[in-house]
């Protein structure tokens, strides 16, 4: 509950520099954090009832400097009001205070839309502030009264200091969904996390190597044939990139020997297959024969000394392209100094021919001063691609990075045009723009590598590591390639750290052309503080999960009392869109079919389509006006199908869209 800041010492050692690259980007400015250690909640309320909740909150590190009040809020229905609530620890007891102020704020960081209709924040804070020298923890009570409204709500959670600034970062302690049924649980049984994760095995074995490839950071993969589907083809090649690569040898003790740290190397792997003998790794090579990095920094902009840090990359026709980031050594730390663009051919022994780099403006100041860096994620969707929805874009995303803030930003442009970069064009928040510091965050709190991934539903979904380095990876799905995006679901807690404080994970992220039909395989990063990458070769090298997408039909969130192999809603196309879009329905039998547009409010905007069909596939198209032929203002709408069927039984889905003037 009472969140501080921890020094991280940076070592002015280079191959220390190198290593522990990804964490200090991660760490900004070297923040700790709280989290929740318990909650509890009833799982059901009546209508006007008191509920008690009880959360234990503990600290990561020792105040020393300052007082400060702590901060807590509660994510409710907006008819629940705040009646009390206590709190006791080893550095003080006393009572919580509600306050608006720090609900808006909670509001200017977490919009509640994300979470649903008809949610609110209630903020408070402690009494008195504290100045502690151990890491206490807060046990807290309570007391809210619930309204009349009826349904599953999902209650967050949020704990931090109460300090300018810091509600905003990824050091606040956050928890979300908490589900309680009003009158009855019944109401949420169908609600529960209906996206979950399994380790796997096979691809992380493929990457436990002994002898040369030991280990390695930033995994990127490639499928060099442009496809985006998942094909059994034997013959098929991915490229995966890696940044910080360790050459060398490991004991039997999992030990390194004769480690050599090197910049960025590759591999191709044949087939989808995880299996060793289809796996080729490959590396540069000094004069002398020692291993060095596959790219090394030539452009006119580089300097001695610099080095690139891969991020992702596509093939196009017979070229392979590849976001670097361009760093260099500052006293002892490091500096990002720009994005280039590097481009090469592959003959059929996969040697790379014709290597290019050009330097590019994908690194920028924003117009409030944030760092934006462009090419860390890539979304294809061209014919080529095989995604669904295709537009013949390519969209390239990045983080947004101002203090203790980190947001998705997003370009797009013709595959033809990869190299013009005058054609890039940025997301503004309503439209595309041709200056990169207009860049608008499509949303926050993500790892400074991700990804995002089209969805067969006509849905998106972004992958990443929550509170930028943490224990959990997340997903969020959103209705565009530009959102918007709902809050986050976490899917997969990173067990790596429970023997190894210093161990941490980071930029989990996607690869779905290796993902079978229904499931998304997602990778994560591990590395250490310290030593520890540099002696123990089980820390320094990515981890897998495999999501299972196929449960979706219980996300009552998207269905709601409906089943899809009967009906079926769509998202729109296009989305955003500013002049019209289609809504394609499915049903299975004759009904009685509506489809309207709502505002957030909910309030009925237009109507579309009020008739009994006949079972089949239909599409209706909206022009963005009301139904009094008056356009309507920018916004998110949702748009409803609702099938009444003879037997009596009445179904409804729901979706969201944004229309650009």
């Amino acid at each position: 509950m009472l969140s501080s800041l921890k020094n991280t010492p940076i070592t002015s050692r280079r191959t220390i520099t190198f290593l522990n690259l990804a964490i200090l980007m991660m760490l900004g400015l070297g923040n700790s954090r709280c989290y929740f250690k318990e909650i509890r909640q009833p799982a059901e309320a009546g209508q006007g009832d008191t509920i008690t909740v009880h959360l234990t909150v503990q600290e990561e590190s020792a105040e020393t400097t300052n007082a400060h009040k702590g901060l807590l809020g509660v994510l409710a229905p907006a008819d629940w009001t705040y009646i009390s609530g206590t709190y006791s620890s080893s550095v003080g007891n006393g009572s919580l205070f509600e306050s608006a102020a720090w609900s808006d704020s909670a509001e200017q960081y977490y919009p509640t839309f994300q979470y649903g209709e008809n949610m609110k924040w209630i903020c408070m804070v402690t009494d008195t502030g504290f100045i502690y020298s151990d890491m206490p923890s807060a046990d807290i009570s309570l007391r809210l009264k619930t309204g009349s409204a009826e349904g599953c709500f999902k209650l967050a959670y949020i704990a931090t200091k109460a300090t300018t600034g810091l509600l905003g970062t990824g050091w606040t302690a956050f928890s979300y969904p908490h589900a309680i049924g009003v009158p009855d649980s019944d109401i949420c049984v169908l609600d529960t996390s209906i996206f979950s994760a399994i380790r796997s095995p096979e691809w992380e074995n493929l990457f436990n190597r002994s002898e040369g490839w030991t280990g390695a950071d930033g995994i990127y993969s490639i499928p060099l044939d442009g496809s985006e589907e998942y094909s059994e083809d034997s013959q098929r090649k991915t490229l995966f990139l890696f940044s910080d690569t360790f050459i060398g040898s490991v004991d039997e003790d999992s030990v390194r020997v004769g480690a050599t740290l090197v910049n960025n190397t590759l591999a191709f792997l044949k087939g989808a297959a995880p299996l060793e003998e289809n796996i080729k790794f490959t590396w540069g090579e000094k004069n002398d024969g020692s291993p060095a990095a596959v790219f090394i920094p030539d452009t006119p902009q580089s300097n001695s000394g610099d080095w690139y840090w891969l991020m992702d990359g596509i093939a196009i026709a017979d070229t392979v392209y590849v976001y670097g980031m361009r760093l260099k050594k500052t006293d002892g730390s490091w500096e990002v100094l720009g994005v280039s663009l590097i481009s090469f051919t592959l003959d059929d022994q996969l040697n790379l021919g014709d290597i290019r780099q050009v330097d590019t403006p994908l690194k920028a100041k924003s117009v409030d001063g944030k760092d934006i860096i462009i090419g860390q994620a890539i979304m294809p969707m061209t014919t080529v691609s095989g995604n669904p929805g295709v537009d013949g874009y390519i969209y390239v995303y990045g983080p947004m990075s101002g203090p203790g803030t980190r947001e998705m930003v997003a370009s797009r442009f013709l595959p033809e045009d990869i190299r013009n970069f005058s054609e890039y064009r940025f997301w503004d928040g309503s439209g595309w723009n041709a200056d990169i510091s207009q860049c608008a965050g499509i949303t926050g709190n993500i790892s400074m590598e991700f990804s995002v991934t089209p969805l067969a539903d006509g849905r998106f979904i972004t992958v990443f590591q929550l509170n930028t380095i943490g224990r959990n990876v997340a997903i969020r799905l959103g209705d565009s390639p530009v959102g918007p995006f709902e809050f986050y679901r976490t899917i997969w807690d990173c067990p790596e750290a429970d023997n190894n404080a210093n161990i941490i994970t980071y930029n989990a992220k996607a690869h779905p052309h290796l993902s079978k039909p229904g499931e998304l395989l997602i990778s994560y990063n591990v590395n250490a503080y310290g030593w520890d990458a540099f002696t123990y070769a089980d820390i320094y090298r990515p981890r897998f999960v495999v999501l299972n997408l196929e449960e979706r039909e219980n996300d009552v969130d998207m269905y709601e009392n409906i089943c899809p192999t009967d009906f079926i809603l769509n998202q729109n196309f296009p989305n955003p869109f500013n002049s019209s879009t289609t809504i394609a329905y499915n049903i299975s039998q004759s009904a009685v079919v509506n489809v309207s547009i709502y505002d957030l409010s909910g309030r009925l905007i237009r109507e579309l389509e009020l008739d009994y069909k006949q079972p089949g596939r239909y599409q209706k198209s909206w022009d963005g006006k009301d139904n009094t032929g008056r356009s309507v203002a920018s916004g998110i709408y949702c748009y409803q199908l609702m099938v009444n069927t003879p037997d009596g039984n009445v179904y409804r889905a729901s979706r969201k869209m944004v229309f650009l003037k």
